[in-house]
């Protein structure tokens, strides 16, 4: 399973003169917003918890069991974002709508 870019061909070219309007960092992941309301992700995407080896997915926004994006791409909204929040293992992000979505682990009902 490859979770890296093996050329720039495997860069998301959708992020290609996009520029980056904010940035908000968990413990081990990274959203960017763009100017034109994309949000960007990269960064752990997954967290085992030692005691009890449950795994807590999604700060990433992202349907997948890669454990690190090493290379910022879209994290797809159906909606523009207006502004970005994270949290230790979790992100928040503000649509066009009034929305507020969140991702990531929940066990205190921060993505609720």
């Amino acid at each position: 399973m490859r979770n890296y870019p093996s050329s720039t061909a495997d860069v998301d070219n959708a992020l290609l003169g996009k520029k980056v309007n904010s940035s908000a960092m968990g413990s081990m992941h990274t959203v960017l917003l763009t100017t034109d309301g994309l949000l960007i992700g990269y960064g752990y995407n997954v967290r085992t918890f030692k005691h009890t080896n449950d795994k807590v997915y999604g700060q990433l926004g992202r349907n997948t069991t890669y454990v690190t994006v090493l290379y910022p791409s879209v994290i797809a909204m159906n909606v523009s974002v207006r502004a970005i929040a994270t949290g230790d293992l979790f992100t928040a992000a503000l649509g066009s709508d009034g929305l507020v979505y969140t991702f990531g682990s929940n066990p205190y009902g921060e993505c609720k």
